[in-house]
C-alpha cells in the first residue's frame, strides 16, 4: 500500500510538469528571453526525468543512478536560470564555479567503484544548499527592484525563484531525514517520507504554475 502511495505520488508530478509545460507555451509563447528558454528546458527536463524515473520503478531493481544525471542536470540549469536575473560579474563566476563543483563531484562519485549503484546524500545537499543560498540572493535583488505590491505578484521571476527556493528547502529536509537515519529506516518508512515529499512538493510547484500563468 505504502509503495503504491509512494508511486502514485510521484505520478501527481508528472502531470504537473506536464500542466505547467502547457501553461508555458500558452501563456509565454511571446516571450523569448533567455531566462525563459532555460526553465522551459528545465521544465521538459524534468518531465522526462521524472517519467522516466517511475518506469524504472517498476522495471528496475536499482535506479539510484537516475539521481546521477537528475542532480547534476537540474543544479546547471536553474543555476544557469538565476544567474540570468541578476547583473554581478563576480557572482555570476562564483555561480559558474559552483556548477563545476556539483558537476565534478556527482561525476567522479558516480564512476568511483560503481557509487552510482549507492544512495549518496551528499550531492543533494550541494544541490539543494546551493540553490537556497543563490535563490535568497535573486530574491533579495528582485525585491529591490520591484515594488511588491503593484509588481512582485505578477513578476513570473519571483514565482519561479520562489519555487526553487521552496522546493529546494524540502528536498534537503528530506535529504537530511533519510541520510540521518539510512540504516534504521524501514522501507515503510522510506515509502512514508518519500510519499510526504511528493506530496507537499507538488503543492510548492504550484509556484511554477504561477509564474508561467502571470
Amino acid at each position: 500500500m505504502q509503495l503504491t502511495l509512494l508511486r502514485l505520488s510521484a505520478i501527481l508530478h508528472i502531470i504537473l510538469w506536464g500542466v505547467i509545460i502547457y501553461n508555458f507555451y500558452k501563456n509565454k509563447r511571446k516571450n523569448r528571453s533567455e531566462a525563459l528558454n532555460i526553465i522551459r528546458i528545465y521544465f521538459f527536463l524534468v518531465f522526462f526525468l521524472d517519467s522516466f524515473s517511475v518506469f524504472a520503478d517498476f522495471y528496475i531493481s536499482n535506479a539510484q543512478f537516475i539521481n546521477y544525471i537528475y542532480i547534476p542536470l537540474e543544479y546547471t540549469l536553474l543555476v544557469l536560470f538565476l544567474d540570468k536575473l541578476q547583473y554581478s560579474r563576480q557572482f555570476s563566476i562564483a555561480l559558474y564555479i559552483s556548477i563545476f563543483v556539483v558537476l565534478i563531484y556527482e561525476i567522479s562519485y558516480s564512476a568511483i567503484d560503481h557509487g552510482y549503484r549507492n544512495y549518496n546524500p551528499i550531492g543533494g545537499y550541494l544541490s539543494s544548499g546551493g540553490l537556497i543560498i543563490i535563490s535568497l540572493y535573486i530574491l533579495s535583488t528582485i525585491y529591490k527592484r520591484v515594488d511588491f505590491n503593484v509588481n512582485l505578484k505578477s513578476n513570473s521571476a519571483f514565482w519561479f525563484t520562489f519555487s526553487i527556493l521552496t522546493i529546494n528547502a524540502l528536498d534537503l529536509f528530506a535529504t537530511f531525514i533519510q541520510a540521518s537515519n539510512f540504516i534504521s529506516l524501514s522501507n515503510d518508512g522510506y515509502y512514508l517520507i518519500g510519499t510526504s515529499r511528493n506530496i507537499i512538493k507538488a503543492i510548492l510547484m504550484t509556484g511554477y504554475l504561477i509564474g508561467v500563468k502571470v
